[in-house]
């Protein structure tokens, strides 16, 4: 079955504020930094077995991925979650990649602060548009992408049906439902 799509127009913003215990930074590409990212996805996005062939799998291979499209989340300098921020050269579309964090540390607006790191990465590298795959049961990762400003994207069959199921589940109306253009086509769960 394929997986869920998001898209999101991206607006003008700037790289969040560092807080007291929270800040980010750039993944450096080293065995350390890898090890560390292969450790924080083992949290919904991999298993207890993986090691660094999982970094080399998912990103390595991946068109127009650079390191330093990867970023750290920090809690008081320990890295507590993920997320990649690709751009595409050729049609300057970002493509958010691989969004975890550690489970000691989901619930706390890790997610919400990834997505502004990610959204203001595209912004400075002039993507106009950004996009997503995930599963329904990633419910606090949709709720983020949501949040921050992502839609349902109509892109294979039987996603209306998927996604008007999982946005009522979880108390969500009238949300634009876009094609792979950023077009709307429909709404979903509408308020009667």
């Amino acid at each position: 079955m394929a997986q869920l799509m998001m898209q999101a127009k991206i607006k003008e913003c700037k790289f969040p504020e560092f807080y007291d215990d929270i800040s980010y930074r750039r993944f450096n590409g080293s065995a350390e930094d890898i090890d560390t990212w292969v450790d924080i996805c083992r949290n919904g996005l991999g298993s207890a077995e993986d090691g660094p062939e999982k970094y080399d799998a998912c990103m390595l291979g991946r068109k127009g991925y650079k390191p330093t499209d990867t970023f750290f989340v920090l809690k008081d300098g320990y890295p507590v979650g993920t997320v990649t921020a690709i751009v595409y050269d050729d049609d300057k579309m970002g493509y958010l990649h691989m969004v975890a964090a550690r489970k000691e540390f989901c619930g706390l607006g890790i997610g919400n602060y990834m997505n502004e790191i990610a959204n203001a990465e595209f912004y400075s590298r002039g993507a106009k548009a950004a996009y997503l795959t995930t599963d329904e049961f990633r419910v606090p990762a949709i709720k983020s992408y949501l949040k921050a400003g992502y839609l349902p994207v109509q892109y294979d069959v039987g996603m209306k049906e998927r996604w008007e199921n999982w946005l009522s589940e979880f108390g969500y109306h009238d949300i634009d439902f876009i094609d792979e253009d950023g077009n709307k086509v429909d709404t979903l769960v509408p308020t009667k």
